[in-house]
């Protein structure tokens, strides 16, 4: 984690953290939206931090607005370090909570509109910033971020129990939002359609840097950058309704023939190179 402080609290400020809490319990409530985040969003500390948790906020695409800011610093002074971490998927954190803190603090996240328990589910999307902002990029992956994001929280019910699940996109090969480590990586690329050179990704499967580390496999077909959403739609509803107990999507992909029912799936939305288009660096990227 690359710790960043929203709120400061001098040393001789900052509250002195019991080894043992009296108070570790999480309230239970009726709220499924509340228990989510405390499946996916609360965890307790390591050996020695016994009694207190981590509380994840994650961030529609890593964004926050100027008023959400002002709403962390707010909860900062009323808990715990005084400090917020950020994680490399654009994440925040806060940590030494103790349970009995927990249900007050989902009702301020909730005020900000913070308190989805998406934590690296399926709507937990990284991007990069893309062209807009970066001279390398090919594509503007982080509003196909934010388009993908809306997509799958229209629908997110359906894929509440794929769990822990990783999507990343980037803008061109240089992987900073890690895409070759992702479950679904996106990679940016251009194809030329009707001689007019358009934003296309590139897909990748079965990443993952935390356990049977693999990087993901990058398949052929390009794909226009509005047809995304109803590609990653297709893949999604298979894995749900076909995969194993508890089986995780690298492994899904590796099973059977998998990947090549998947690679069908990705020939309905490619787009095939028009016959006078050039060979450039960005269309043949990456291989």
């Amino acid at each position: 984690h690359v710790r960043a402080s929203l709120f400061y609290l001098p040393d001789s400020e900052r509250p002195v953290f019991l080894a043992s809490p009296a108070d570790v319990g999480i309230s239970n409530r009726a709220d499924t939206n509340y228990q989510k985040f405390v499946r996916n969003n609360v965890e307790q500390q390591k050996k020695g931090q016994e009694g207190y948790y981590t509380v994840s906020i994650m961030t529609p695409v890593g964004d926050v607005t100027l008023e959400q800011m002002k709403g962390i610093a707010a909860i900062l002074k009323d808990h715990r370090e005084g400090l917020i971490y950020v994680n490399i998927h654009h994440n925040l954190a806060l940590r030494w909570i103790k349970g009995s803190e927990i249900p007050a603090l989902y009702d301020k996240l909730k005020a900000i509109d913070l308190h989805l328990g998406e934590f690296h589910q399926v709507a937990d999307i990284t991007a990069c910033p893309g062209k807009p902002t970066c001279g390398l990029a090919y594509t503007d992956s982080h509003t196909i971020g934010h388009e993908l994001y809306e997509h799958i929280m229209a629908k997110v019910e359906r894929y509440d129990a794929i769990g822990n699940f990783s999507i990343r996109i980037n803008g061109c090969p240089n992987s900073c939002a890690q895409h070759y480590t992702a479950d679904i990586g996106l990679q940016g690329c251009e194809r030329a359609v009707g001689g007019e050179k358009l934003a296309h990704y590139m897909f990748y499967f079965g990443g993952d840097l935390q356990n049977d580390v693999r990087l993901a496999e990058r398949e052929k077909e390009r794909i226009l950058h509005n047809k995304v959403p109803a590609a990653i739609d297709l893949i999604l509803e298979k894995y749900v309704k076909e995969r194993l107990p508890n089986e995780r999507f690298k492994f899904f992909v590796e099973r059977d023939n998998k990947r090549a029912e998947i690679r069908e799936i990705l020939g309905q939305f490619a787009t095939e190179r028009d016959a006078d288009e050039a060979v450039t660096a960005n269309a043949n990227a990456d291989g």
